[in-house]
């Protein structure tokens, strides 16, 4: 079943009875499985990735990837990252995917197909930056398990103009579950009276931020998976950002401005991250 419920300009994704169906190689044959949310019943993630696919001339999200572990014979959805070079997956050190070994098979979902990162036989092959709270390096890069693999196209990276209204995924209309939309950006005085008194303080060198209207404590289920997931701007769909974490005393988040990290990028993926 295809996912419905698009509107001209903003789309919510509404639960179906069933699931995403995404092909993977699976003992060297390409079949379908299904993608199931985690956790609740008010998740929405693999209609969401999957609407990305179908309508990407509305919403601008081809380049967002869902990340899910694989297991008796289907997806679970976990997190977000975005499609970032020929093989490679961007996503933040704070998003929910194992960083180091684990025994659980890792997708990255690009409707409607699913590409290894990592397995129990196979560590991931990640590089990620200096997560402290002064730098604020909140970024991890996933290259694809299979070397002759590859997305078949890849996003570039540049800094947000001012002006511009970047596109992202934050908290349903209604308070639950997620959605793709257009993001309401903080100003620098906004964001620095919301990280306050908390760390990471906002650096308007290395970041932007934006508030996510319908946040509330009782969706920080979903919206924790949210973490690590593409902010872009224009109608090339650059990435300008990518989701970090949320303040604990409002409904404000940070995103990384990854142009600013785009030396380490080409170093670790031998120039092939174009930025």
């Amino acid at each position: 079943m295809r996912a419905v419920g698009i509107a001209l300009f903003v789309f919510c994704i509404f639960p179906l009875t069933s699931g995403l169906k995404t092909k993977y190689y699976v003992n060297g044959q390409n079949q379908e499985y299904e993608c199931v949310d985690d956790s609740s019943d008010t998740s929405n993630l693999c209609e969401l990735i999957e609407a990305c696919a179908d309508h990407d001339e509305v919403a601008h999200c081809k380049e967002q990837v869902l990340l899910a572990v694989f297991k008796d014979n289907k997806f679970y959805a976990k997190a977000f990252g975005v499609v970032i070079g020929n093989k490679y997956v961007l996503t933040t050190v704070s998003s929910r995917i194992p960083k180091f070994f684990t025994r659980e098979e890792w997708v990255a979902i690009n409707s409607p197909h699913g590409y290894m990162l990592t397995s129990s036989q196979l560590r991931p092959a990640v590089k990620f930056g200096r997560y402290n709270l002064t730098a604020w390096h909140d970024l991890a890069v996933f290259e694809l398990a299979w070397k002759n693999g590859n997305f078949g196209f890849a996003t570039s990276i540049r800094e947000l103009q001012p002006g511009e209204i970047p596109w992202g995924v934050d908290t349903g209309s209604s308070g639950k579950g997620v959605k793709y939309d257009k993001l309401k950006m903080g100003t620098d005085a906004e964001c620095t009276q919301a990280f306050a008194t908390e760390e990471p303080h906002f650096n308007k060198e290395i970041m932007y931020c934006a508030k996510d209207e319908h946040y509330n404590v009782a969706n920080n289920k979903n919206t924790v998976r949210t973490l690590g997931s593409g902010v872009v701007a224009g109608s090339d769909r650059k990435i300008v950002g990518l989701k970090s974490l949320y303040s604990t005393r409002s409904n404000y988040f940070i995103i990384v401005k990854v142009a600013k990290f785009c030396g380490w990028l080409k170093e670790i993926s031998n120039n092939d991250i174009d930025c």
